[in-house]
């Protein structure tokens, strides 16, 4: 703000408008002055609505709901929801469609191409994480298969870490998901609780008892707990193809804990492709890897909710 209090300078972002700065004087006249990603004007671009719903509790949250460019509400689009824990507060957030993402996703890449994006809000219950986020995304996605215009046969389901904990939780309790694809999660509670976390020099079990998990106490107070809202011990109730992947250097989440995921789901014949990056760790972070990755996650969905057809990499896993 001016000295003299009249004019006023600040920053402008939104969904559908990258980040400006504008300056607004005391007769309400408004100007840009500096306007960023001014080819963003050039393109088709969705929007963003913020939608309310309650989970089986009762307790009411918010999600944010990405439409896709040109939509048409005379036509179906497909749907991925993203999880991690609340992400509503994103609604405003503008992003360039990228092929460099350190999880191989972006909203704009998908809403430029015809999809819906959803971030549900999750609330948590202590003792009970997964079947906390399970309650909460289904419930979301439900309140927005209300809309006439999202395919609910083409629904998928995308988290990374604690989100790709989620993720492969969820698909062990509803096979609403047409597919799913999870990153840098853990698949077992016990043996990620008894694993180290190197990232911090220490054991990951205060995380569970203390923080994130919020499992309030140790496994050997309350196993059954752990076991379920555990995925590998709810393995039987997949039936969601499942694309996984991890980091061979990542020390906050060891990568064995997708190969347990891929192991299990291999030895129940369900349908699981998995990817491993040698040199990454809990993102990915090499340029090459990020646009591996990133198209390989688009060709993943675009192959189980738009039909179109699988690249050697699916079909030869298959």
């Amino acid at each position: 703000m001016s000295k003299n209090k009249k004019t006023l300078i600040y920053t402008e972002e939104r969904y559908n408008i990258p980040r400006r700065i504008l300056r607004v004087k005391a007769d309400d006249k408004k100007s840009v002055l500096v306007q960023s990603n001014r080819q963003h004007f050039n393109y088709k671009w969705g929007r963003a609505e913020l939608v309310y719903y309650t989970n089986a509790k009762g307790e009411k949250l918010k999600g944010a709901l990405f439409y896709p460019a040109g939509f048409n509400p005379n036509k179906k689009y497909p749907m991925i929801t993203f999880c991690y824990e609340r992400l509503s507060q994103n609604i405003h957030h503008y992003q360039n469609p990228t092929l460099h993402s350190s999880i191989g996703f972006s909203v704009s890449n998908y809403t430029t191409e015809g999809y819906f994006i959803f971030y549900p809000d999750i609330v948590y219950e202590v003792g009970n994480p997964g079947l906390s986020a399970v309650d909460c995304i289904v419930a979301g996605v439900n309140n927005v298969l209300e809309f006439p215009f999202i395919d609910k046969e083409k629904l998928g389901i995308y988290g990374h870490s604690f989100g790709g904990y989620e993720t492969m939780f969820t698909i062990t309790q509803t096979d609403m998901f047409a597919t799913a694809v999870a990153g840098a999660g853990a698949s077992d509670m016990l043996s990620y609780y008894l694993s180290m976390a190197w990232i911090w020099d220490r054991p990951q079990y205060w995380r569970f008892e203390h923080q994130q998990w919020r499992m309030g106490e140790s496994y050997f107070k309350n196993p059954k707990a752990y076991e379920r809202n555990s995925p590998i011990h709810q393995l039987q109730g997949v039936n969601t193809p499942l694309l996984s992947w991890a980091g061979k250097k990542d020390s906050n989440v060891n990568w064995q804990q997708h190969v347990e995921m891929f192991l299990g789901l291999r030895r129940l014949k369900k349908e699981h492709n998995m990817l491993l990056y040698p040199e990454e760790g809990h993102d990915i972070t090499t340029p090459k890897s990020q646009v591996d990755l990133t198209n390989r996650i688009m060709q993943w969905f675009n192959y189980y909710l738009k039909d179109k057809s699988a690249p050697a990499w699916i079909v030869n896993s298959h």
